[in-house]
C-alpha cells in the first residue's frame, strides 16, 4: 500500500487512492518524487497518484516542469470523457413531497384525463409512485384522519377514516363525522368522498379505469355522520380515496374542510 505523500504546495497531508476514475484538473508535484498528484474536481474526492517516473524523473527541474504540464494535458484530454460519463449516471435526487402535495398532484390529474385515457409517461411515474397499490396490507384497512378548519367566524372539524377493500370486486367509502365546534350554525355543508383507481390499459399504458365521486348536503345543522360504501370491479394496480367537507357560513363565507 503507498503511503501518505506531502503537498509540496501547501504542505498538507494526502492519502493515495487506486479507487476513483481518473479525472485532473491540475497536477501536484509531491515532495518525495514517487507520486504525481492529480486532483479530481471535488476538493472532498480522493486525488489520483501517477508514478513519478511516467513525468520525467530525474530530468532537470525546468524540464521535468515543462514536460509535466505537457503529460497532464494529455491525461486530461484522454480521461475527461470518462468523468463526464460518470456524471451522466449519476441519480438524479428524488423530490420529496408532502401529504398535501400528493394529494394536490393526484387531484391534478385525475382531472386532466377521462376514463381509459392514457397517461404521459410523466403523470403514470407519479400515480405508480405515490398513489396507495392495491396489493399492499395498507389496503385491506383504512386510513384515519382529524382535520379542523375556520371561516366566517365559524369553526367545523371533521374526524374519521376512509377505506379501500378487496381483490377484483372492492369496497370503498368513509367514516366520517363533522361538527361545528364554535360560531354560528353553518348554512350548508357538503360531505364528499372521491376514489380513483389507475391501472394498465394495454401495450404499456397506463391510466384512470374507475372514478366516483359521491356526496350528501347538510343544511342547517351543527353535526351529522357520514358513511357512504360504494362497490365496484376491475382491475385496478393503485388507487386513492379523498374526503373533504364544504361549509357555507351563515354570513355566506365558504371554506372546506379537508387534509390537502
Amino acid at each position: 500500500m503507498i503511503s501518505p505523500v506531502i503537498d509540496k504546495r501547501d504542505g498538507r497531508g494526502v492519502s493515495p487512492s487506486s479507487a476513483h476514475p481518473f479525472v485532473c484538473i491540475v497536477y501536484r508535484y509531491c515532495i518525495d518524487k514517487r507520486y504525481i498528484c492529480i486532483d479530481t474536481p471535488d476538493e472532498a474526492s480522493v486525488n489520483t497518484y501517477v508514478p513519478y517516473s511516467v513525468f520525467g524523473g530525474g530530468l532537470m527541474p525546468h524540464k521535468r516542469k515543462t514536460l509535466l504540464v505537457f503529460a497532464t494535458t494529455i491525461i486530461c484530454l484522454l480521461l475527461t470523457p470518462l468523468a463526464a460519463r460518470a456524471k451522466t449516471c449519476d441519480s438524479p435526487a428524488t423530490p420529496t413531497y408532502t401529504d398535501a402535495q400528493i394529494a394536490d398532484r393526484l387531484q391534478e390529474i385525475n382531472e386532466r384525463y377521462d376514463l381509459y385515457e392514457p397517461m404521459s409517461a410523466e403523470d403514470a411515474a407519479f400515480v405508480q409512485e405515490y398513489a396507495t397499490p392495491v396489493g399492499s396490507p395498507a389496503t385491506r384497512g383504512s386510513s384515519s384522519f382529524s382535520w379542523t378548519k375556520s371561516g366566517g367566524g365559524t369553526q367545523v372539524t371533521v374526524t374519521g377514516n376512509v377505506y379501500h377493500n378487496g381483490t377484483l370486486s372492492y369496497t370503498w367509502g368513509a367514516n366520517m363525522d363533522v361538527a361545528t365546534i364554535s360560531g354560528p350554525t353553518p348554512r350548508s355543508m357538503v360531505a364528499r368522498v372521491q376514489c380513483t383507481a389507475y391501472g394498465v390499459l394495454g401495450d404499456n399504458l397506463y391510466g384512470k379505469i374507475y372514478d366516483r365521486t359521491v356526496s350528501r348536503t347538510y343544511s342547517n345543522t351543527r353535526s351529522f355522520h357520514y358513511a357512504p360504501a360504494v362497490n365496484y370491479s376491475g382491475v385496478a394496480a393503485v388507487y386513492s380515496v379523498n374526503a373533504s367537507v364544504d361549509v357555507t357560513t351563515s354570513n355566506g363565507s365558504f371554506f372546506t374542510v379537508t387534509g390537502n
